[in-house]
């Protein structure tokens, strides 16, 4: 017996039809859907060659490519959370 199911979120097309697929059986089986969408901050700030005085750019680049990527994760599990309600299935975030 199916009582939860996890998908993740990430803004593709796959994770669009993921996402449909578990409403339909969440739909069947009356379970709950539990959206997660990551955020690779270790990736983000890997590091890589640079100049000289590039540390603090990157620093920088990083500060802004990590708060544009919880943005995203954010309106992604607010349009999972919009999604799951208009089609009456019970949902929460990861």
């Amino acid at each position: 017996m199916i009582k939860d199911i996890l998908v993740c979120l990430e803004g593709s097309p796959s994770s669009a039809a993921a996402t449909r697929t578990a409403i339909e059986i969440a739909r069947e089986r009356h379970a709950a859907l539990v959206g997660m969408a990551i955020v690779d901050e270790p990736d983000i700030r890997t590091a890589g060659p640079g100049s000289i005085g590039g540390s603090s750019f990157k620093h920088q680049r990083d500060k802004a490519l990590l708060a544009d990527a919880r943005a995203q994760a954010a309106e992604w599990l607010v349009q999972f959370e919009q999604r799951c309600r208009s089609e009456g299935v019970v949902c929460a975030r990861a």
